[in-house]
């Protein structure tokens, strides 16, 4: 079993990830080019493909969807 990690190990990495939020959402808006990953429509959100760890997200864990796409993922 790993360490358990110390305050001062977490919270810069966690400021970093509040201060960066909102460009990593445009980056990934970008990355999608403005396009609903799941219908193709245009997409108004860069939204968490699940909700594991999202304290600490990357690009990797967000995905764009139009206003559909989204109100259905927020279901499951």
């Amino acid at each position: 079993m790993s360490e358990p990690m110390l305050l001062c190990e977490i919270l810069p990495r966690a400021m970093t990830n509040i201060r960066n939020q909102g460009n990593l959402r445009q980056q990934v808006m970008e990355r999608d080019g403005g396009i609903c990953q799941r219908c193709g429509k245009t997409a108004i959100i860069a939204c968490h493909k699940n909700y594991d760890d999202k304290d600490f997200e990357t690009p990797e864990d967000l995905i764009s969807l139009c206003a559909d796409c989204h109100d259905k993922h927020d279901l499951k």
